[in-house]
Protein backbone atom coordinates (compact mmCIF):
# COMPACT_ATOMS: atom_id res chain seq x y z
CA UNK A 1 0.00 0.00 0.00
CA UNK A 2 3.17 2.56 -0.16
CA UNK A 3 2.39 5.20 -1.45
CA UNK A 4 -1.07 5.08 -1.70
CA UNK A 5 -3.68 7.91 -0.56
CA UNK A 6 -6.60 5.82 1.57
CA UNK A 7 -9.69 7.93 2.39
CA UNK A 8 -11.30 6.94 5.55
CA UNK A 9 -14.67 7.74 5.93
CA UNK A 10 -15.62 6.29 9.55
CA UNK A 11 -16.25 8.52 12.30
CA UNK A 12 -13.12 10.20 13.97
CA UNK A 13 -13.55 8.53 17.03
CA UNK A 14 -13.71 5.02 15.89
CA UNK A 15 -10.83 5.42 13.47
CA UNK A 16 -8.20 5.55 14.53
CA UNK A 17 -7.01 1.70 14.60
CA UNK A 18 -7.50 1.62 10.72
CA UNK A 19 -5.93 4.71 10.43
CA UNK A 20 -3.22 3.36 12.55
CA UNK A 21 -2.86 -0.07 10.40
CA UNK A 22 -3.16 1.74 7.14
CA UNK A 23 0.39 4.20 7.96
CA UNK A 24 2.07 0.79 9.28
CA UNK A 25 1.34 -0.59 5.70
CA UNK A 26 2.69 2.30 4.11
CA UNK A 27 -0.52 4.23 2.83
CA UNK A 28 -1.20 7.45 3.62
CA UNK A 29 -4.62 7.84 5.39
CA UNK A 30 -7.08 10.78 4.78
CA UNK A 31 -9.17 10.98 7.68
CA UNK A 32 -12.80 11.85 5.87
CA UNK A 33 -16.11 10.94 8.35
CA UNK A 34 -18.83 10.60 6.58
CA UNK A 35 -21.06 9.72 9.42
CA UNK A 36 -21.71 11.94 12.70
CA UNK A 37 -23.87 9.90 15.50
CA UNK A 38 -26.36 11.74 17.62
CA UNK A 39 -28.51 11.56 20.24
CA UNK A 40 -32.10 11.15 19.09
CA UNK A 41 -35.06 14.08 19.20
CA UNK A 42 -36.28 12.26 21.97
CA UNK A 43 -35.39 9.20 23.93
CA UNK A 44 -39.06 8.02 24.95
CA UNK A 45 -39.30 4.74 22.54
CA UNK A 46 -35.94 3.11 24.14
CA UNK A 47 -37.38 4.61 27.78
CA UNK A 48 -40.08 2.23 27.40
CA UNK A 49 -38.34 -0.44 26.14
CA UNK A 50 -35.71 -0.72 28.94
CA UNK A 51 -38.13 -0.29 31.60
CA UNK A 52 -39.59 -3.47 30.18
CA UNK A 53 -36.74 -5.21 28.70
CA UNK A 54 -37.23 -8.15 31.11
CA UNK A 55 -40.38 -8.65 28.43
CA UNK A 56 -38.01 -9.21 25.72
CA UNK A 57 -36.87 -12.24 24.21
CA UNK A 58 -34.16 -11.32 22.13
CA UNK A 59 -32.17 -7.80 21.86
CA UNK A 60 -30.17 -7.74 18.34
CA UNK A 61 -27.21 -5.12 18.33
CA UNK A 62 -26.79 -4.41 13.82
CA UNK A 63 -24.01 -1.97 15.23
CA UNK A 64 -21.30 -1.04 17.36
CA UNK A 65 -22.92 2.80 18.20
CA UNK A 66 -26.39 1.61 18.73
CA UNK A 67 -24.67 -0.89 21.72
CA UNK A 68 -22.49 2.04 23.63
CA UNK A 69 -25.94 4.28 22.91
CA UNK A 70 -28.77 1.54 24.52
CA UNK A 71 -26.04 0.93 27.45
CA UNK A 72 -25.11 5.06 27.76
CA UNK A 73 -29.36 5.73 27.97
CA UNK A 74 -29.66 2.45 30.48
CA UNK A 75 -26.97 4.04 32.69
CA UNK A 76 -28.38 6.80 32.33
CA UNK A 77 -32.44 6.09 32.55
CA UNK A 78 -32.05 2.90 35.22
CA UNK A 79 -28.85 3.91 36.91
CA UNK A 80 -27.33 0.37 36.17
CA UNK A 81 -26.65 -2.11 33.08
CA UNK A 82 -29.75 -4.04 32.89
CA UNK A 83 -30.22 -7.56 32.45
CA UNK A 84 -29.74 -9.16 29.05
CA UNK A 85 -32.69 -11.21 27.93
CA UNK A 86 -32.29 -14.56 27.18
CA UNK A 87 -30.64 -14.43 23.67
CA UNK A 88 -28.41 -11.83 22.64
CA UNK A 89 -27.54 -10.91 18.91
CA UNK A 90 -24.32 -8.75 17.45
CA UNK A 91 -24.36 -8.31 13.79
CA UNK A 92 -20.51 -9.07 13.98
CA UNK A 93 -17.23 -9.15 15.76
CA UNK A 94 -17.04 -5.21 16.84
CA UNK A 95 -20.68 -4.88 17.97
CA UNK A 96 -19.99 -8.41 20.03
CA UNK A 97 -17.13 -6.33 21.83
CA UNK A 98 -19.00 -3.50 22.39
CA UNK A 99 -21.81 -5.36 24.33
CA UNK A 100 -19.01 -7.29 25.99
CA UNK A 101 -17.52 -4.09 27.28
CA UNK A 102 -20.30 -2.96 28.79
CA UNK A 103 -20.94 -6.17 30.63
CA UNK A 104 -23.06 -8.65 28.40
CA UNK A 105 -21.14 -11.24 27.20
CA UNK A 106 -21.43 -14.20 24.84
CA UNK A 107 -23.50 -12.66 21.69
CA UNK A 108 -24.52 -14.69 19.29
CA UNK A 109 -22.79 -13.90 15.90
CA UNK A 110 -23.73 -15.01 12.37
CA UNK A 111 -21.25 -17.06 9.66
CA UNK A 112 -21.17 -13.59 8.23
CA UNK A 113 -21.89 -9.91 9.26
CA UNK A 114 -24.71 -8.78 7.75
CA UNK A 115 -28.15 -8.18 7.86
CA UNK A 116 -29.21 -11.16 6.15
CA UNK A 117 -26.78 -13.37 8.25
CA UNK A 118 -27.78 -12.61 11.34
CA UNK A 119 -32.01 -12.90 10.45
CA UNK A 120 -31.06 -16.51 9.78
CA UNK A 121 -28.75 -17.34 12.38
CA UNK A 122 -31.61 -15.82 14.50
CA UNK A 123 -33.92 -18.50 12.85
CA UNK A 124 -38.08 -18.02 13.02
CA UNK A 125 -38.75 -15.39 15.62
CA UNK A 126 -42.22 -15.67 15.06
CA UNK A 127 -44.08 -15.46 18.55
CA UNK A 128 -40.72 -13.78 20.19
CA UNK A 129 -40.41 -10.29 21.46
CA UNK A 130 -37.51 -9.25 19.96
CA UNK A 131 -35.80 -5.54 20.80
CA UNK A 132 -34.08 -4.17 17.93
CA UNK A 133 -32.29 -0.62 19.59
CA UNK A 134 -31.23 1.21 15.95
CA UNK A 135 -31.37 4.48 14.73
CA UNK A 136 -34.25 5.86 12.83
CA UNK A 137 -31.85 6.27 9.86
CA UNK A 138 -30.78 2.59 10.08
CA UNK A 139 -30.97 0.24 7.80
CA UNK A 140 -34.69 -1.73 7.59
CA UNK A 141 -33.29 -4.44 5.87
CA UNK A 142 -32.41 -6.79 9.34
CA UNK A 143 -36.47 -5.84 10.93
CA UNK A 144 -37.88 -6.82 7.34
CA UNK A 145 -36.44 -10.14 7.07
CA UNK A 146 -37.28 -10.97 10.65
Amino acid sequence: MAGLSVLVTRPRAQAGPLLRRLKALGAGPVPAPLVKTVPPASWDALDACLRRLGSYDAVVFASANAAEAFFARARTLLGRRPAPPSAVYAVGAATARALADAGWTGALLPDAFDGPSLARRMGRVRGLRVLIPRSSLGRAELPRLL
